[in-house]
């Protein structure tokens, strides 16, 4: 059993820019370079990229087949656990990454993991084109504009007033998350499902540790939205 299993999930959302698969092009090597970083300072750490497009669209990726233009978010991330044997869990959207400067941040945090730990981050939300602040696999934090998801602006801090959520990257205790049957399926898009389990996690009697970061956050590249799909719209 590994101590820590780092997941991300991709799907082609069958949009003409094909941003996501740039995105992934992109954010899957930087998982497995940081898995390396883990590794190489002692972390018993592995990377998994599934790939839940209709038609596999990553040669590397496990591939667990959908529709096109399935959501179905929980039933995604229920697919990676029954496939996991490590006591931490990490998920990441193909379109998240940790910067470099962060990752000795993210060593200590994941050295000091105990049963029931709950890990959030906030995300800095990337705008404009990833090719004026991303070359190859380097990025370069003060050529790029975000603002967080939770906190809004940047001279707010990661989580300002906010506890985060199992969204674009955590880390969660296995045998917590599995204590609850993972995320519940009847949300058939994404969005919801996140703060669902982590009310049924806060509210099933288990011990845990809701754990907020506060001093650095993931990054999440921007992509494609067709928001005039009742797919999109009833994705709850």
């Amino acid at each position: 059993m590994k101590f820590i299993s780092m997941n991300m999930l991709f799907w082609d959302d069958c949009l003409d820019g094909k941003t996501r698969h740039a995105n992934v092009n992109f954010c899957w090597p930087k998982l497995k370079e940081l898995n390396i970083f883990l590794q190489d300072s002692g972390i018993d750490s592995e990377v998994k990229l599934f790939d839940f497009s209709h038609d596999k669209q990553i040669s590397e990726a496990i591939h667990i087949p959908y529709p096109p233009k399935t959501f179905k978010k929980s039933q995604k991330i229920n697919e990676v656990l029954r496939q996991m044997s490590a006591k931490f869990c990490m998920i990441f959207d193909c379109d998240v990454f940790f910067d470099n400067q962060d990752y000795n941040l993210l060593l200590e945090q994941i050295k000091n993991l105990s049963a029931g730990d709950i890990v959030t981050y906030d995300s800095g939300k990337l705008f404009g084109d990833p090719n004026d602040y991303i070359t190859n696999l380097s990025f370069d934090r003060e050529k790029a504009d975000w603002r967080y998801a939770y906190s809004g602006a940047r001279e707010n801090g990661p989580l300002h007033h906010h506890c985060g959520g199992l969204g674009g990257s955590y880390i969660v205790d296995c045998d917590l998350l599995n204590s609850i049957n993972g995320f519940d399926e009847k949300f058939k898009g994404w969005g919801a499902e996140d703060g669902d389990a982590l009310d049924k996690i806060m509210n099933s009697g288990k011990k845990y540790q809701l754990k907020p970061t506060k001093n650095f956050a993931s990054f999440h590249l921007p992509h494609e939205v067709d928001l005039s799909s009742p797919l999109y719209a009833n994705r709850f």
